[in-house]
């Protein structure tokens, strides 16, 4: 973890909360073997549902509509400040690609991929809570061994 200081607050509270994800699911793991991994699934849903229902509330309350680049332009979080990447949007779709994420590099150093890789389920629900005619779909992710973290984020047909 960085030294702390005032220049990415950001960064340091991403670091932090990856690793308090490692400590809470590896207790569980410990504690309950396999079946905390159903327990674990089903928190991150339910975080995603809330967090794109939030997202969702504040865009309709600027008298916006609920489309993938108000759901980034309204996003919660501010992602550029620890994750580094950039995204495309072509034909009303957007793929995603991060260079960086700050919640892979503790679990990497901590061997915990596959868990931490279930905390990436969030941006489907994110995107489900938000607008369950959007859909994000992960085509590579750094905890799987690829080299960047790509998505796709489309209307459903």
């Amino acid at each position: 973890m960085k030294e702390n200081n005032n220049n990415n607050a950001v960064e340091t509270m991403a670091e932090l909360m990856a690793l308090l994800y490692y400590h809470l699911t590896k207790v569980m793991i410990e504690d309950y073997g396999e079946d905390a991994k159903n327990t674990i699934k089903k928190a991150i849903y339910n975080f995603g549902l809330e967090r794109g229902k939030n997202i969702a509330k504040k865009v309709i309350e600027n008298g916006e509509q609920l489309t993938i680049e108000n759901l980034d332009k309204y996003y919660d979080m501010p992602i550029s400040s620890a994750w580094k990447g950039k995204s495309e949007y072509i034909n009303g779709e957007k793929r995603g690609f991060l260079e960086s994420c700050a919640f892979a590099k503790v679990w990497i150093e901590k061997n915990w991929q596959e868990i931490g890789r279930l905390y990436c389920e969030v941006d489907p629900a994110i995107r489900e809570g938000y607008n369950p005619d959007i859909i994000y779909k992960s085509l590579k992710n750094v905890l799987e061994g690829y080299d960047c973290c790509e998505s796709l984020t489309k209307y459903r047909a």
